[in-house]
């Protein structure tokens, strides 16, 4: 497969549907204030469960670490 065959494939869905994205949540909103709080929440749901998975191994590492460190001694 040549390169523009590649780019046409990769392209032509962007084309051809684009009807689908002007329904996009996001674009639709104008000045609407329910943008912020739309905004808002995408980024509270991204990073309160890496926060959340990041404190559980955090924790795990600092306990290990305890438990090994004092077995030295």
């Amino acid at each position: 497969m040549t390169a523009a065959a590649h780019i046409l494939s990769y392209l032509l869905p962007f084309i051809l549907f684009t009807d689908t994205a002007l329904g996009c949540s996001v674009c639709g909103f104008g000045e609407d204030p329910a943008r912020w709080a739309f905004i808002l929440t995408t980024g509270i749901l991204t990073f309160v469960p890496l926060i959340a998975i990041g404190s559980v191994v955090f924790y795990v590492w600092r306990r290990g670490k305890n438990e090994f460190g004092t077995q030295d001694k």
